[in-house]
This record gives structure tokens, C-alpha cells and sequence, in this order.
């Protein structure tokens, strides 16, 4: 017989004799034996590389349950698109060898428009072709196929499209390979039944290329012995394993190699554990406890198999039940069914005093002595604050939220609470000056103040006004209504006395103070304080603003440009660079604006109100280099031509110097003056001006200009970079590698 079974029966049988000895033994239970963990044992004869990488020599066409394998578009209401047109981006599939997969049932969950979600489905042509309805690749939601014996295959990601044809993508296959998974627990034996989490991440493919992976949706469980086999993408996964109604505690990142290997997993079973009985001892003067609990502190043993190349485990906190009190008042006892790991025991005490203590493994009886807390120095001493709300007629009115504005504005301030019958009390730290606002539903805003904070009470008293009302009507110059975003700015109120330079109106009143006309050009404010507030008007669809001074009762008309002297319309008319044609943007800005620029239909400018002198032009559109320039606007109406250039793709992946790719590093990119360059999301939008490497090192770099540029290489968390040139023809097809120098 080999020795293995025997090692195990023998190492069982001691563990046995020691958890019997802590059970019958009080002189033992103070010890804290060491968990067993046996390691595993060597995988399992792997197949041949052959065997796992090549393709089914069936291509036999699978049954789809769900159609005939015809063609047919449908929405998500399940209504089919009898209309539909298959003129949008075609869809590629090969295998891991390059062959086409035709024949193959697949689908394609898309969105069109606003709200509107549906599918394309059928079968692959004999060159692994599907022509689809979507007409741009950022509308893909995700790309299903039917394998015949993998099962289903798919991306959530976002497609690229080929160097040589923008409205093609290529889907590529993955290669499989079976990895068998053993689950055991802390003493090293076989857990049966445990479920699998596992999430895979198939090896990177081309740069244009989109790798399919599985799906995942079934828990395999594990045999008598502890062990189960899944078939996953060659590449890399992350697995955890638990038993039913519990969470896992430890999960794995592992490489799936083209011939398989073997991945051992732990779980911590409730039959398992200990109890053990924790004695607090309170210090003198203290009689209760605040709050307690016990948590695990360390992490599970990793696992041996030399696959694994990050494990993070997540040990459980554990429920503390006190028992009845023996002995002094001083005293508070506790029991706790804790695993076989290093756990902690922690209590707080009044004024927030915390202590706790680390317990070894396998110990059953704590006895924790909380010490006394330390001496403080006496803390400063604080602005104390009082403050009273009053109702218009002098009644304290309760149910108002109390906010500290260190700065002239209604939008930021620290809210401090709701005041109970009228009064408000809180502290605040010393030697700044501050107004006082309160609010309240369908009421003004009332501010108190400025006061002086400094240490000792102050009292302050804010009294409501009784709402008033404006309302009015946005025409255009021809007399007809103008759809319109109206905004009320209120008085600046107790502000003006905090600084010589506050308006009389303020610039930022918080929120409530914008709503939309709708066609009818009407609105109306109900929530006017006392004071001379001030109207803006700005077009839906573009133009010159209107701006009135009113009061509460004042009926107006507003008209464009009305009050608006001195005021410059400004247009931006975005073209492609290369073709001067017209473009579909994300985002049109213009920082010294009055409003966000709004144009009155498809293919028209951009427009809207600055005022004479330097603006600067920020524009956004798919595939083209965010455009930024600063324009002089002089004393008349102004077009503004902004001339994005076409962003290419760029493909860069870091590797040290044996080649090994470096995973979460961080990427910025600088122009060739050192200013730092901002990269565009998948839709054209802003992302971030810090782009992190994969898994495998890469990262995707969209909206840089076609220029050569600078990339700043960081580790995260260790402060350590280094630069690299990327120069303007590289990275375009191929994957342009940053070597790393030690």
C-alpha cells in the first residue's frame, strides 16, 4: 500500500487525540496548538497540450431552442423588428487556430437610441461572418455564440474594430483546458459538496481581436473526495469555493495552462470550530460596555498549487453571546465559536475607548483585562452655537435643516442638523466667520449672520419670510413662446457683510432655483424671500440669455438679449480635421460662457453668451483627440470653427526585463510641451486622465493625438515611474511594448 494513505490516517488520528485532550483536559485548554494544513498533493497527470488545444472535429450545427436559426431582429419587449436591415457592423468568428466558425448560432444584444434594447440572432455564414443591425460598434452589449461542445461562449466587452475595416470586429475563440479543483478544510480533509465561484479570463488574442469566454452561471460542487474538474479558457480565473448557505473565505487567482493542472481551495465547516469563553475585565469607574465583538485577523492559509499567483482571503467575524455575570460587577463574560485560526476580541467602552486582544488558535478560555485609557490633554475649547428659528409671525418653527457657510453661497455649507421647537444646538471649531442658513419645505431660504466663531456660546436668530410668488413668460423677438431654462438667483442677503466683495445677487443659490418652461414659455417661483432677485433666461435652442430684476408679485415677458447688453453670441461649429465635414460630438464647452452651448438642430453651431475677451474651447467626439483652444472674442457675434484631428487606437503593454508582464500600473500620457493629456472612453467621453495596464500588462489608449507623445509608467502605492517615448507610428496595429528597467 503507498505511504500517503497511511501518512494521512496517522495525521488524522493525532489531531483527534489533540482536540479530544483540549475537550477532557482544563489544564490544556490555555494551549494554542497549531492548525494542520496537509499540503496538496501533485496534480493529477495532466492531458496532452495536443489533445486540450485543438478544436472539436465536429462542426456539426447545434440545436437552437430559442429560434429555427433563421435571421430575426428583436426588441426587448419581444417584439420582432420585421423592418430590421442588416447593414450595420459586420461580426467575425474564428477559432484559436484562425479557422471560421460557421454555422454556429449566435446573438447580439444591442442598444439603439434612448431606452430601446434588443437582440440580433441566427447563425454565423460558412466564413464565420453575421452581418448585424447595429450601426456603430459603441451600441454592442454583449456577443453570445453556441459551441457545440463547450456550450455557450461570450463577451460583455466592447468590441474593436479592424485595422483595415471600421465596420468589421473579429471574435476569436478561446483554446480550453481542464483544471481539477480539490476543496479541503483547515486539517486537510476532503470537503464534499463545496460550490465553485469561478470567473475566467481567457489569454489575450490580437489587439483588434476580441477573445470569448464562458459563461459561468452554474456552481460545480465538489466530489467525496473533495475534488472537481471544469473546463475553462486557457488564460487566467479566479475561483473561490463555499459550502451552501455560507460565504467563501478564500479566493484564488490562478493560471490556466494549455495542460490543465491542479488548484487546491480551503473552507472553514461549522462543525469544525471551537467555542471559547472570553472574561472581560472592566477598569475602575467603568461599569458597562459600549459595544464588543470578536473577528478573525489573519489570513487562511494560502494555497500550494504552484498555478496560483494571488490568493485574498476573507476570515468571518464571528457572534460574541454574553452569559450570565459571575463574580464582581467588574466583570463580563462572553461565549464565541470561533475556527481553528488566530481570532481578536475588541470592546469599546464610553468616551470611545477602545481595546482588544489577539487570541492564538485553538485557545478556549480568554481572560482580557481592559487597561485604563490614557490621559488626555484637555482638548480646546469650541465655538458653542444656538441657534433659534422663527416663523414669519415670530412662532419658533421646527423641522428646519441648519447649515455653516464658511464661503458667499447657498450650495456649500456643513449641515449641522434639524432644529427641535424652533432651537438648534451645536459646536464648531473656533476663529472663523460664518453665515447661518435655514430651510424648509416651500419656504425661502433664511440666513443669519456673519458671526465670528470663537470659544464660548453664541446665540443667533433666523426668522422666515412669507413666500412670495414671480411668474412670466420667455418670447422670442417675433412675439412667439421660446422654450427656455429660466433661473432665479437670489439676494445676497447677511452674505455681503462677510467679505467687501460679495454681489448683491448671488451667483450660486443652491437648489430649486432652475426649471424648463416647456413649449408654452411659462413659469413660475414660489418660494421668494424679501429683496430684489434676478431672472436669467437661456434658449433651449441656443442664442442670447434674458435677464430681469424682479420682486416677489412682479408678473414679466422676457426676450432674448433683454438686459443682456454687452453680451456676445458665440458659435462653435465642430469639423473633422482631415475632411472639414460636419461631426456628431459628445461635448461641446466654452469655460467663460454664461451656459453649456446649445445648438437649434442636427448640423447647426454650437452656440452660446460670453462676454468680450478670452474663452476657451473644449470639444469631444468619438475617435478624434480632445480639442482644447483658447479664442479672443471681440464685440460681435462670432463663429468658431474647432478642427478635431482623428484619435487612432493606440495598443501599448509593459513587461520588465525577462518579459513578464506588469499588471496595475498606472499610464499618463504628455503632450510634447508636458501638459498632461486627457483619455476618452469607448463612447467618447471623458474617462480619466490615468489609464491602469490588464492582467497582461496592456492597456487600450484612446483620444491621443496622432502626434508622438510621452507616457509616464507609475506603480501604485510605491511611488515609483518611469517615462517612455511613444512614437506617432507605433502602437497602431501591433502592441507596442514598455520595457520596465529594473
Amino acid at each position: 500500500m503507498p505511504r500517503a494513505p497511511w501518512l494521512l490516517l496517522a495525521v488524522a488520528i493525532a489531531i483527534a487525540g489533540i482536540l479530544w485532550l483540549q475537550r477532557s483536559d482544563p489544564a490544556a485548554a490555555g494551549h494554542a496548538p497549531t492548525p494542520l494544513v496537509i499540503d496538496a498533493p501533485g496534480p493529477a497527470p495532466a492531458p496532452a497540450a495536443a489533445d486540450v488545444q485543438k478544436e472539436p472535429a465536429a462542426r456539426t450545427v447545434i440545436a437552437d431552442d430559442k429560434s429555427d436559426g433563421a435571421f430575426h431582429s428583436e426588441d426587448d419587449e419581444g417584439q420582432v423588428l420585421v423592418d430590421a436591415v442588416r447593414d450595420g457592423i459586420v461580426i467575425e468568428v474564428r477559432d484559436s487556430n484562425g479557422a471560421p466558425c460557421g454555422g454556429y448560432p449566435v446573438k447580439v444584444d444591442w442598444r439603439k437610441g434612448w431606452g430601446m434594447y434588443g437582440f440580433d440572432r441566427g447563425r454565423t455564414e460558412k466564413d464565420g461572418t453575421f452581418a448585424t443591425t447595429v450601426a456603430q460598434i459603441p451600441f454592442f452589449e454583449s456577443f453570445s455564440i453556441e459551441h457545440p461542445i463547450y456550450g455557450e461562449l461570450g463577451s460583455g466587452a466592447m468590441p474593436i474594430p479592424t485595422a483595415d475595416d471600421p465596420r468589421r470586429v473579429v471574435y476569436v475563440l478561446p483554446r480550453m483546458a481542464d483544471v481539477e479543483v480539490v476543496v479541503r478544510d483547515l486539517v486537510g480533509a476532503p470537503v464534499e459538496g463545496a460550490l465553485l465561484e469561478v470567473h475566467p479570463q481567457p489569454a489575450a488574442v490580437g489587439p483588434r481581436e476580441t477573445a470569448l469566454s464562458m459563461w459561468m452561471d452554474d456552481e460545480p460542487s465538489s466530489d467525496a473526495n473533495g475534488r472537481v474538474t471544469v473546463r475553462l479558457p486557457v488564460g487566467t480565473a479566479n475561483i473561490a469555493a463555499h459550502l451552501a448557505e455560507e460565504k467563501p473565505v478564500q479566493e484564488a487567482y490562478f493560471q490556466v495552462l494549455p495542460t490543465g493542472g491542479l488548484v487546491d481551495l480551503l473552507v472553514l465547516r461549522a462543525e469544525a470550530r471551537i467555542e471559547a469563553e472570553v472574561e472581560v475585565v472592566l477598569p475602575a469607574g467603568f461599569s458597562e460596555l459600549e459595544y464588543y465583538n470578536a473577528w478573525g485577523r489573519t489570513e487562511v492559509p494560502r494555497p500550494s498549487s504552484t498555478l496560483v499567483t494571488a490568493c485574498e482571503s476573507k476570515q468571518r467575524d464571528y457572534t460574541a453571546q454574553p452569559v450570565e455575570a459571575v463574580g464582581s460587577d467588574e466583570s463580563r463574560r462572553f461565549r464565541v465559536v470561533v475556527d481553528l485560526l488566530p481570532w481578536r476580541f475588541s470592546v469599546r467602552l464610553r468616551g470611545n475607548h477602545w481595546a482588544s486582544i489577539d487570541v492564538p488558535a485553538g485557545q478556549r478560555s480568554v481572560r482580557f483585562v481592559v487597561p485604563p485609557p490614557a490621559a488626555k490633554a484637555l482638548a480646546a475649547p469650541k465655538a458653542k452655537v444656538r441657534v433659534r428659528v422663527l416663523g414669519s409671525g415670530g412662532e419658533p418653527h421646527s423641522g428646519a435643516t441648519i447649515r455653516v457657510h464658511k464661503t458667499p453661497d447657498l450650495v456649500y455649507g456643513t449641515e449641522v442638523g434639524t432644529t427641535d421647537d424652533g432651537v438648534c444646538e451645536f459646536e464648531h471649531e473656533p476663529g472663523e466667520t460664518v453665515c447661518i442658513s435655514a430651510e424648509a419645505y416651500t419656504l425661502p431660504v433664511a440666513i443669519g449672520g456673519p458671526i465670528l466663531l470663537t470659544a464660548g456660546t453664541h446665540e443667533i436668530e433666523i426668522r422666515f419670510h412669507t413666500p412670495g410668488t414671480v411668474r412670466g413668460v420667455v418670447l422670442d423677438l417675433d412675439g412667439k413662446p421660446l422654450q427656455s431654462d429660466v433661473c432665479l438667483r437670489r439676494p445676497a442677503g447677511a452674505f455681503r457683510a462677510m467679505r467687501p466683495d460679495v454681489p448683491e445677487i448671488l451667483p450660486l443659490t443652491g437648489g430649486g432655483g432652475s426649471l424648463g418652461t416647456g413649449e408654452d414659455g411659462k413659469f413660475r417661483f414660489e418660494d421668494l424671500g424679501e429683496g430684489e432677485h434676478e431672472l436669467w433666461a437661456f434658449p433651449d435652442r441656443g442664442g442670447l440669455p434674458a435677464r430681469r430684476r424682479v420682486r416677489a408679485g412682479d408678473e414679466v415677458t422676457l426676450r432674448p438679449g433683454e438686459g443682456c447688453e454687452g453680451l456676445v453670441l458665440f458659435a462653435v461649429k465642430p469639423v473633422d480635421a482631415d475632411t472639414g465635414a460636419l461631426l456628431e460630438v459628445n461635448e461641446v464647452r466654452v469655460e467663460g460662457g454664461l451656459y453649456t452651448p446649445r445648438r437649434a438642430a442636427a448640423g447647426e453651431p454650437f452656440t452660446c453668451a460670453v462676454r468680450q475677451g478670452e474663452v476657451e474651447v473644449r470639444v469631444r467626439a468619438l475617435d478624434h483627440a480632445l480639442f482644447v483652444k483658447k479664442v479672443q472674442v471681440g464685440g460681435g457675434p462670432m463663429v468658431f470653427e474647432a478642427r478635431l484631428e482623428k484619435s487612432p487606437l493606440r495598443f501599448v503593454r509593459v513587461i520588465d526585463g525577462a518579459s513578464t508582464p506588469m499588471p496595475q500600473l498606472e499610464i499618463q500620457a504628455l503632450d510634447e510641451d508636458g501638459n498632461e493629456l486627457e483619455f476618452l472612453d469607448e463612447y467618447g467621453n471623458f474617462d480619466s486622465s490615468v489609464i491602469d495596464t490588464d492582467r497582461d500588462g496592456r492597456a487600450v489608449l484612446r483620444g491621443l493625438p496622432r502626434r508622438a507623445c510621452r507616457l509616464v509608467v507609475e506603480k501604485q502605492g510605491v511611488a515609483q515611474k518611469q517615462e517612455f517615448a511613444l512614437p506617432a507610428d507605433k502602437g497602431l496595429v501591433e502592441v507596442f511594448d514598455l520595457v520596465w528597467k529594473n
